[in-house]
């Protein structure tokens, strides 16, 4: 009986082993696994900083870009506002007369003059 009971044990202690020895093998893949992943950031990582960069500058840029030609369609209207109520007022259009002044409005569309 103690024989049969002895075998018993060391079965289950052996299926416990196998079990044990699987769990140990995964860790030590995944402990290899992770290794390899924090190289490939740490040589990675000054790379994607850089694009990161590259990407802000280009950002500001197109940014920029697109203030100036929101600018510029802006001055364009006021310009052609200008032009309108320069002809319907029958004076010269301020772009044909030349004159501006230094904030670039047109004297002759000044009130009492």
């Amino acid at each position: 009986r103690r024989l049969e009971l002895s075998k018993g044990t060391v079965q289950r202690m052996e299926g416990q082993m196998e079990t044990a020895n699987e769990k140990y093998t995964f860790f030590q893949e995944t402990k290899l696994y992770l290794q390899d992943l924090m190289e490939c950031m740490n040589v990675k990582a000054p790379e994607i900083e850089e694009l990161e960069e590259d990407l802000e500058e280009a950002t500001r840029k197109r940014r920029k870009a697109q203030r100036k030609r929101r600018q510029q369609a802006l001055n364009d209207t006021i310009q052609d506002a200008m032009q309108e109520v320069a002809k319907a007022l029958g004076k010269p259009v301020p772009e044909e007369s030349g004159e501006l002044d230094e904030f670039g409005r047109d004297p002759s569309m000044q009130r009492g003059r």
